[in-house]
């Protein structure tokens, strides 16, 4: 399975007036990977174009698009924070918490004996990554930290929407790719995503991962479970090394990160559109061929645990998202 992911918008957080930011991955199985690379070759072709960039093509050919991926196998998920839910206060805030937390994580795992120097020096230098916009700026932490939520969303929707019997081969490896920002190394941003993700989902418990209960019984084991189940090992959601069965998230995560240009990937071109479309739609509430290409890919948005399009706050954020402005993107009459 390949999970492709960018955003639209900048991040910027301008304090004078409204906008609105938006994270999109695609989904695309391996068993469809040749003809979705085919579909936009074509395309590209036919509108003379050496990438399908949104901001770049013409609302007819973002349409175009949309209808390809809506009857595709192609799944997306999405999310979006705007400048009423998130200010630089806000972050600033919220970035000192989590440094304050990491602190003492790590009185906590001296005091219970722990000596692991390179387990004190990956705390120190995150302490440092996520309390100091010195080391990350806030344009780049928030453009990272945000991708956490929707990775983990990304996995938990492809193990829920791929059960059927033909996807099962799709199910036994992944990659995840990022449109890289800048060409040939890594930003600051990245670099805390890389290193941090898999640190992350496996020691919150809210990152758990639900599976289907068939293939937990099935015989032979799905393959799934005979890839990434493991007898014994850390529990994210108990916190806690435990005996029993648990999904092993360093092999799912294996290939790590990769970040890309998205010109050499027909996937993230999918996701730069899909960021662009929904952004579109919540700043262009009246733009009907804004709202049609959201329509139609509403369908490929929806998702079993949880609303359609999740807006993101931070914890330390007193500020609510105006509701009107979402609610018929949420599909809330």
């Amino acid at each position: 399975m390949q999970f492709y992911f960018d955003e639209s918008g900048d991040f910027a957080l301008p304090a004078d007036t409204f906008d609105c930011y938006t994270q999109a991955a695609a989904l695309c199985p391996d068993s469809f990977a040749d003809q979705l690379e085919a579909f936009i070759a074509g395309r590209l072709e036919r509108w003379e174009l050496d990438e399908l960039h949104a901001t770049s093509l013409t609302p007819g050919q973002r349409l175009s698009v949309c209808r390809f991926i809506a009857s595709s196998p192609i799944q997306l998920v999405a999310q979006a924070t705007d400048t009423d839910l998130i200010d630089r206060a806000t972050l600033s805030r919220w970035r000192l918490a989590q440094a304050a937390q990491l602190k003492a994580n790590l009185d906590w795992y001296r005091s219970a004996g722990g000596r692991a120097m390179d387990a004190e020096h990956w705390i120190n230098t995150r302490i440092k990554r996520v309390g100091l916009a010195s080391q990350i700026s806030d344009v780049e932490f928030l453009h990272a930290i945000l991708y956490v939520d929707l990775v983990h969303a990304s996995l938990q929707k492809a193990l829920l929407v791929f059960t059927r019997n033909e996807w099962k081969a799709d199910l036994t490896a992944f990659r995840f790719m990022l449109d890289a920002r800048l060409p040939g190394k890594l930003a600051a941003g990245e670099k805390l995503l890389r290193d941090g993700l898999v640190p992350m989902l496996g020691s919150n418990a809210r990152f758990r991962l639900d599976l289907v209960d068939a293939w937990k019984d099935a015989d032979p084991p799905h393959p799934f479970i005979e890839r990434f189940e493991r007898s014994g090992g850390w529990s994210g959601a108990q916190r806690r090394r435990v005996s029993e069965k648990v999904i092993d998230l360093s092999l799912i995560f294996e290939h790590g990160l990769q970040f890309e240009q998205s010109h050499e990937h027909p996937g993230l071109q999918v996701a730069d559109l899909t960021a662009y479309v929904i952004r579109n739609a919540v700043l262009r509430p009246t733009d009907w061929q804004a709202q049609l290409a959201y329509d139609l890919l509403r369908p490929k948005l929806l998702r079993l645990d949880g609303p359609l399009l999740p807006l993101v706050r931070l914890s330390t954020s007193n500020s609510i998202a105006n509701a009107e402005r979402y609610r018929s993107l949420q599909g809330i009459d």
